[in-house]
């Protein structure tokens, strides 16, 4: 019988594992011995980024990255910028004539926008020289990438909202994942994307597998964990310098399920550092998570929002075989410190509906988990870009783009990390990749907005839905009465038709255990889910 050397099954381990955790801006020098890359260049790599929504009076930011000069020393000479739409065509050049050799680079540029709000395309062309040759690359210098314009929408409205509520992206990975195959965005510029895009906090929330490594390399982990202490002191600084704008610090835990397989927690506000590398392909054979998820969440701080992240997104088959991947089952989501689930990942796939369907399943068992949504996006701002198989292709898409899907937080307390905390623990909060969604009930002398609990039979529900043209009018709002003790829920299916209403619906009969939510869309496909507010009526 044949058999497979340890060397070559462990090469074929290695291709395969990075074959399917590829998700960062793409990390071409790398590549396996004897095992030839399509992708490597003898030049750092050079990426522009955009975000794919600018909010009006904002000037575009625009990032450029430099990655690996320390290998391939690189003199940026100049940029050309190119802003286009219906109406008109911007041109800016800028004089760079910056020497780089450092590892790590990267500059934020801000242009003007044409005064017509709209869809326009940008364009930036780095002009640069390595080694003794002069040449050019247009947003990227990427083999086999598209070189394609971004796209970015002028909107001539805010994102739909209300007075007191602000709006964030609880899922977004930095520049403290950099590894042999991926490096991630700026903390500098995730907040400049973001105020741009309308935005107010981002939860940032890096691998634990990536936040142990050694600063000065990613194949080996540093006892002492220095980057985990720089990358929480690096958003200490930004949130002081920046009032307008809050980074919640965190980590992406990778921990076992109730079968002991790798699935992911989110970690926001936790001091201390939990090292999880069961999924990281970083060992051969060594795929067996460091930790339980009910033995993390019995020792996290009180102040820690903790949350399933994407729990019912599909699992590859690879991923499954190779580095034991998982998925968060009912027993998972029971455990009394979970918060909630991240069940929107950016697009309203099959992982979307699952995750709401695992979700109101808790419920009606009589959980109290609030959703949340994020993007996960690993510097992709505008464009996602990545390795597709070890290092043949490569691969661009719109998915799991920055600030898509997002949290629309209520806040009755100055914009704060503990403030914003708070609410998003309490629930009362809404996501959405378009319209705003807010409800709460009236009863004699109390109002309760979601994440409070109604204690009367009878109550009036009150709503407000407002959109704009960017996202669709509403068509339909969908009130959902969940019984606990019947184990079902009930559906109420308004018509809209309207950009902005503010409606009520009196006298509704509530069950004594259970909840009420509301839903929305629009028509371009456009939704809102409020979380519940919940019933105790019989308490």
């Amino acid at each position: 019988m044949f058999v497979m050397p340890s060397a070559t099954f462990e090469k074929i381990f290695e291709l395969s594992t990075f074959a399917v955790i590829f998700w960062l801006y793409a990390e071409t020098h790398y590549h396996f011995r004897g095992i030839p890359s399509r992708l490597k260049k003898n030049e750092p790599e050079i990426v522009a980024d955009t975000p794919t929504r600018l909010e009006p009076g904002f000037p575009l930011p625009i990032l450029l990255l430099v990655k690996d000069a320390h290998l391939y020393p690189v003199e940026l000479q100049r940029l050309h910028i190119k802003l286009s739409n219906a109406d008109a065509i911007l041109l800016r050049t800028v004089s760079l004539t910056q020497k780089i050799d450092q590892a790590f680079w990267h500059r934020l540029f801000f242009v003007d926008p044409p005064d017509t709000p709209g869809s326009m395309t940008v364009t930036v062309t780095v002009f640069y020289r390595c080694g003794e040759k002069s040449q050019s690359c247009i947003n990227d210098n990427y083999r086999l990438s598209s070189h394609a314009p971004f796209q970015v929408q002028l909107d001539d409205s805010p994102l739909p909202q209300q007075p007191g509520w602000v709006f964030g992206d609880c899922h977004v990975h930095s520049d403290s994942t950099s590894d042999q195959v991926e490096f991630g965005a700026p903390l500098e510029a995730v907040v400049e994307m973001g105020k741009a895009s309308g935005l107010r906090f981002a939860g940032i929330t890096d691998h634990s597998y990536d936040l142990d490594d050694d600063p000065l390399d990613y194949l080996t982990n540093h006892p002492q964990r220095p980057k985990w202490g720089f990358f929480q002191k690096r958003c200490r600084c930004l949130n002081r310098a920046h009032p307008d704008f809050v980074l919640l610090p965190g980590e992406e835990l990778s921990a076992g399920n109730r079968f002991n397989r790798n699935i992911h927690l989110l970690l926001l506000n936790e001091p201390r550092f939990y090292a999880g590398s069961g999924d990281s392909g970083e060992r051969w054979l060594h795929t067996r998570p460091e930790w339980r998820i009910p033995d993390v969440l019995k020792q996290i701080s009180p102040t820690t929002l903790a949350l399933a992240a994407h729990p019912a997104t599909p699992i590859p088959l690879l991923q499954r075989l190779l580095i034991r991947r998982g998925r968060w089952h009912s027993a998972d989501y029971s455990h009394p410190r979970l918060d909630g689930l991240q069940i929107w990942n950016g697009c309203t796939d099959s992982g979307f509906e699952r995750g709401r369907k695992a979700w109101i399943s808790m419920l009606l068992q009589n959980a109290r988990l609030s959703i949340a949504a994020g993007n996960d996006a690993h510097g992709n701002f505008n464009r996602f870009r990545q390795i597709g198989f070890p290092f043949l292709t490569f691969r661009e898409n719109h998915r799991e783009i920055f600030a898509q899907a997002r949290t629309g937080v209520y806040l009755n307390a100055p914009l704060k990390a503990a403030t914003l905390l708070e609410a998003l623990r309490l629930g009362r909060s809404f996501v959405t990749d378009g319209p705003f969604l807010a409800a709460s009930l009236t009863g004699e002398k109390t109002i309760v907005q979601t994440g409070g609990v109604f204690r009367r039979s009878i109550g009036t529900l009150g709503l407000c839905i407002a959109s704009s043209q960017l996202y669709g009018k509403p068509q339909e709002v969908m009130i959902y009465i969940g019984d606990c003790n019947q184990n079902k829920e009930a559906q109420i299916q308004i018509p809209l038709g309207q950009w902005q209403s503010n409606k009520e619906i009196p006298r509704l009969q509530l069950p004594p255990h259970g909840y009420i939510r509301v839903e929305t869309r629009t028509s371009t496909g456009c939704r809102a889910l409020t979380n519940p507010i919940y019933l105790a009526s019989a308490d």
